[in-house]
């Protein structure tokens, strides 16, 4: 591709011509990159989600007359086969799991603890047999992962419902009353699907804690955090109008009479 200048505008670039997102500071801090030529994204974009989260879900809480601490709990998409075969369909992230952790990996859940300082965040991944190594190469340990998602801990999946009881205890410190979990339920005005059907959270909730878990509140908080958006984020939407643009303008001066979609691609 041979993007022109003339009809698309080259986002603002770094030395080596890698365009940059815009406010992103230049560390060596942990990144999410498709490879050369590609944007790198810092992964503290995440955590100032996690922080705007926080601090919007204490005020709505504190506006219901509900704890001001407690703990949100989040599934990421699963992973699927087509039809009856063991190949994996292409995965995509569930887009509120993505703007919060960044984790690219399916079958992840996510607790972020509100009401103090700063909110605490543990990550659970799916543990694999180790028999997985022989065709996906050595498996990532547990602190790698903290490490590259920017999050105090990651465990395991199994481990959830002991976790989650965990981070209530903590919580339970922050506020009068007993703190809450807070699952997604909410209905996508344009597909018309709920998130809490899709991906329900019901089957991971200790017994004990069912009548203490909210669904009216966190979705109308976490979709409005993503109405708004970050420096580092306008950098993203105008480094991906750029690609998209530079692609259009490609595809047009190329197009024939006569040629195949594929011809094009």
């Amino acid at each position: 591709m041979r993007p022109s200048s003339q009809t698309a505008k080259r986002p603002r670039s770094s030395r080596h011509g890698a365009p940059l997102c815009n406010g992103a500071p230049q560390s060596t801090a942990p990144l999410f990159t498709r490879g050369p030529g590609t944007l790198s994204i810092p992964h503290e974009v995440h955590a100032k989600a996690r922080r705007k989260l926080a601090s919007r879900l204490t005020a709505a809480c504190d506006s219901a007359g509900l704890p001001t601490a407690g703990v949100v709990l989040l599934r990421g998409g699963v992973s699927a086969c087509r039809n009856d075969s063991d190949t994996e369909l292409l995965f995509r992230q569930e887009s509120y799991f993505s703007y919060l952790f960044g984790v690219e990996e399916p079958d992840w859940w996510g607790l972020v603890e509100f009401g103090g300082a700063e909110p605490r965040t543990t990550l659970l991944a799916p543990r694999l047999p180790a028999e997985y190594a022989i065709w996906m190469g050595e498996l990532t340990s547990t602190d790698s992962f903290r490490e590259r998602y920017l999050v105090e801990q990651v465990a395991y999946a199994d481990e959830l419902e002991t976790l989650l009881g965990e981070a209530l205890g903590r919580s339970a410190a922050l506020c009068a009353g007993r703190p809450l979990i807070h699952v997604m339920q909410g209905q996508n005005s344009d597909s018309g699907a709920d998130l809490g059907a899709v991906l329900g959270v019901g089957g991971r909730i200790p017994p004990g804690e069912a009548d203490f878990t909210r669904r009216d509140v966190l979705y109308d908080v976490l979709a409005e955090c993503r109405v708004t958006k970050c420096a580092e984020e306008l950098g993203i939407m105008r480094y991906i109008s750029w690609v998209s643009s530079a692609a259009h303008v490609e595809v047009m001066r190329e197009v024939q009479v006569g040629m195949m979609e594929y011809q094009l691609e």
